[in-house]
Parts: C-alpha cells; structure tokens; sequence
C-alpha cells in the first residue's frame, strides 16, 4: 500500500466523547463520527491537541463545522493482523 494518509474536507463532523471501563476503571474515549461518499464512519480519534480540547468536556456528541480531517490506516494489529482506520488530526482555523 502506498498511501494510508487521507484528508478530507468535512461540513459536519462530530466528536463524541465516551467513557468505557472495567472492573470499576473508566477511560476517555473519544471518536469522529462523519459521512463521506454515501457511508457513515465512527472512528477512533487519537489526535492528542482535539483529544485534549474535548478532554474537561461532559460524555456527549459536539458538532464541527468546515474542519478538515486527516484519515490513517494503522500497521497490521499483531493481535488479529487487521488495519484500522481512525482520525489522526483535526484541522480548523481558528485552531483547537
């Protein structure tokens, strides 16, 4: 594969935060939920300055608009041999 780097141009674009756990622990987790040629995506986003704007946030969905957003294809997972796609990078003028 030569390319894993995607940017696309998006008018409606939301951030969910969540919380997920186990035995009595719960972490952030935070996702982008956007449409792009007809199909809906729900991906990880592990952009460190979006997660960090949105980290003091309650669990919910928050809109963006007219952001860019930069898609990756992960390595093969050791675990299962799959790649995953997610969301690398927010940009927004004025920035995060």
């Amino acid at each position: 594969m030569r390319n894993s780097l995607l940017l696309l141009g998006q008018k409606d674009f939301i951030v969910e935060v969540g919380e997920s756990g186990r035995e009595g622990r719960t972490k952030r987790t935070y996702r982008g939920k956007f449409e792009y040629n007809g199909a809906f995506y729900n991906l990880s986003l592990t952009d460190p300055m979006a997660r960090g704007a949105f980290s003091a946030k309650e669990v919910g969905d928050y809109r963006m608009e007219d952001v860019y957003i930069c898609i990756s294809l992960t390595d093969a997972f050791e675990g299962d041999g799959r790649c995953h796609k997610l969301v690398a990078a927010i940009i927004k003028n004025p920035p995060l």
